[in-house]
């Protein structure tokens, strides 16, 4: 798994239950896992992964999740890259096949949501504001006002109300000089990095 697109990994020695929380909380497991025995062992490098990604693409019925799920779950001994794969595959089958029920058909914008919410749920990044920057879109002279320095006035709004928070709370919490300074600048309305509000004319 690339560095830059997952969170960081657990560090040696560090157990399941001091992992980074995702969007259920670790269980251990107190039951003997009758599977153990008989998984096979898989590495990222197999490429095994690229199959499921094919495979969750057709799904249709409940019946192809849960035979899947039983699969990824019960048929493989995962190294640290293909249990990442195995989670999103079961959540790409998930989404297919409630998209393709009675009450789904989500629009493009709908599903462009899904991974605002999803990258919400998993806490992969901190609270606030976010922006998603493609590098392809630099390849397309029309798309430079992506990668303009401007952040919108809820995002300056934010920044101003957390840097003000912060500052409440460097009681309980020190922080650097140079922090506090940033903070203070930010609450007294520089924008910081050359950024700029971008205004609704703009």
């Amino acid at each position: 798994m690339t560095e830059l697109n997952n969170p960081p990994p657990m560090n040696a020695g560090e157990s399941p239950e001091e992992a980074p929380a995702i969007a259920i909380p670790w269980t251990p497991e107190v039951a003997p896992d009758p599977f153990q025995e008989t998984r096979k062992p898989i590495t990222e490098e197999s490429g095994i992964q690229k199959e499921w990604y094919v495979e969750t693409e057709k799904f249709q019925t409940l019946d192809d999740l849960t035979t899947f799920l039983k699969k990824i779950m019960n048929d493989y001994n995962h190294d640290y890259g293909t249990i990442c794969h195995a989670i999103v595959a079961g959540m790409i089958g998930t989404m297919n096949v409630i998209n393709r029920s009675s009450q789904g058909g989500i629009t493009g914008f709908q599903a462009s949501c899904l991974t605002w919410e999803l990258i919400d749920r998993m806490h992969v990044f901190d609270e606030g504001p976010k922006r998603m920057v493609c590098f392809s879109d630099m390849l397309y002279p029309q798309m430079d006002d992506k990668f303009s320095r401007t952040i919108s006035p809820s995002t300056w709004e934010w920044l101003q109300k957390k840097a003000k928070e912060n500052i409440e709370k460097e009681s309980i919490h020190g922080v650097h000089p140079k922090v506090h300074a940033h903070w203070e600048s930010i609450v007294s309305g520089t924008v910081p990095f050359g950024f700029t509000v971008k205004t609704k004319e703009g």
